[in-house]
């Protein structure tokens, strides 16, 4: 995909930096949070990748990486094992993913399976009993 040929006032207004052009064709650009002002000449037509982004790195943070999500602890006592377990719940007292554990539901391989709605839930004694039997 090209580059345009002029600046993205769009693009610029999201990043918090505001735009004046200058007699010469180039363009200075203000940060909105630091203040610092830098110019950009087109070259060739076109502006620079990155025209934007500010000397001093406000606006080029990158985004958040994605934090896997949090294993589901074992619990130690049983008796505390809510009656009815969502397929997360069932998946840490197996050991297994939750994946495996959809899998196994959807295949009539695990007791005490069901659906309410459009969702899997797991019977804890019918787990808890089919654990035992091994």
């Amino acid at each position: 995909m090209a580059r345009p040929k002029g600046p993205d006032r769009a693009a610029l207004s999201a990043r918090g930096v505001t735009l004046a052009e200058n007699e010469a064709g180039s363009y200075t650009l203000t940060c909105g949070q630091c203040g610092a002002t830098w110019d950009v000449a087109p070259a060739g037509g076109r502006l620079p990748a990155g025209y934007w982004h500010c000397p001093n790195a406000c606006n080029t943070a990158q985004p958040a990486a994605r934090q896997p999500r949090a294993a589901l602890a074992v619990p130690t006592d049983l008796a505390s094992v809510p009656a009815i377990l969502t397929p997360a719940e069932a998946a840490a007292l197996l050991r297994v993913s939750e994946n495996t554990v959809k899998d196994w539901a959807r295949a009539g391989d695990l007791p005490g399976a069901f659906k309410l709605g459009k969702v899997w839930r797991v019977e804890r004694d019918a787990l808890l009993a089919h654990i035992r039997a091994g």
